[in-house]
């Protein structure tokens, strides 16, 4: 049966990672911040995520990743607990299935991914000259292209 815990995330590996090595896996983590707009405050904030990837042996893909790197995150979210000092504590974090580095100058998604970057950057550029230039165009013409947008 499938697993409907599925999660996606885009964003800036935000921390050095470290590689823990045990007797039959290795386990690399990190944190990943993922940028978000905020109506209350009116500026983008971010969010911090606990990012973890167990393999039976070191790999090299992963092995590549440093702070710093954008990259999109494709894994399930996980909760455990642990007892120090008479105290129990949650843990909830991501753990990663498989990653894509956009940041990587040989990587073909990386390419693909600027060029959506670029298009995107000219749509937005272009209905704001559509909605600055309304006298030009009759305001029908002007709000069914940014309606689509």
């Amino acid at each position: 049966m499938k697993s409907f815990n599925k999660c996606i995330f885009l964003g800036r590996v935000g921390s050095e990672p470290i590689v823990d090595t045990f007797e039959t896996h290795v386990k690399l983590s990190f944190i990943l911040s993922i940028g978000y707009y905020s109506k209350k405050y009116e500026k983008m904030l971010n969010d911090f995520l606990p990012i973890s990837f167990w393999r039976p042996k070191p790999n090299k893909r992963l092995a590549s990743v440093k702070r710093g790197d954008l990259m999109m995150v494709d894994g399930r979210m996980i909760s455990r607990s642990y007892d120090r000092d008479d105290k129990k504590y949650w843990v909830i974090e991501v753990l990663g299935h498989d990653f894509c580095k956009f940041d990587d100058p040989e990587s073909e998604k990386s390419h693909e991914f600027k060029a959506v970057l670029a298009e995107l950057e000219e749509n937005k550029a272009l209905i704001k000259r559509l909605k600055a230039n309304t006298n030009e165009l009759s305001k029908d013409v002007v709000m069914d292209i940014t309606d689509k947008n």
